[in-house]
């Protein structure tokens, strides 16, 4: 029986997400949300974390919509204090003129069964780039959803490349043997149903 439950509960997550016109909110708590981003060199490996993002997801249909990420540069953390001074400063990130690090557009292009490309502004360090992300979007099924608080969820997760020096960040020369200009992101976010 229990092994008949937890079948049927990870099928009903393989379930497509059914797009009706609808606005979600990924002004959640932060148990819900996973943002990681990773520098790998010879020298070090800096993994980082926020568990911090706001925004929404406003559905028309299967490709048409808009969505907004806001991930406040504050809350990053790598483990290291010092080195989270120095990421959030003004030869980096810039916090104090750039407090934000902005995903936003309105391209959503379906790709495979809960596949999609988001296509929008990328905005790191006041710079903002067009990006394309490649995301799995998936509806939470109703009889998992009182664990989340009840009502409408979607679950987005993807992976992504983000080019520091495509947003102007100059990689300090004593840095450079320690910090990619390439780093991974990685994010598992929810959205609330408005």
């Amino acid at each position: 029986m229990k092994k008949t439950l937890t079948i049927a509960l990870l099928m009903a997550f393989l379930v497509p997400l059914s797009v009706q016109a609808k606005e979600y909110s990924f002004d959640v708590n932060g148990k819900y949300v996973n943002i990681t981003f990773e520098s790998n060199m010879a020298v070090e490996d800096i993994v980082g974390t926020t568990n911090t993002v706001t925004g929404s997801f406003n559905w028309i249909s299967e490709e048409k919509g808009s969505f907004e990420l806001k991930v406040p540069v504050a809350t990053l953390k790598t483990g290291i204090e010092m080195r989270d001074d120095h990421l959030k400063s003004e030869g980096w990130l810039n916090e104090k003129k750039n407090p934000y690090i902005v995903f936003k557009g309105d391209k959503i292009k379906k790709i495979g069964e809960t596949s999609y490309e988001l296509t929008g502004s990328f905005d790191l360090a006041g710079k903002s780039v067009e990006k394309t992300i490649s995301v799995d979007i998936r509806e939470v099924p109703q009889s998992l959803v009182g664990n989340l608080g009840g009502g409408s969820w979607i679950r987005v997760r993807g992976e992504f490349a983000v080019k520091l020096s495509d947003h102007g960040v100059k990689i300090p020369d004593m840095a450079a043997a320690k910090v990619n200009d390439t780093w991974k992101v990685k994010i598992s976010l929810f959205a609330k149903g408005k």
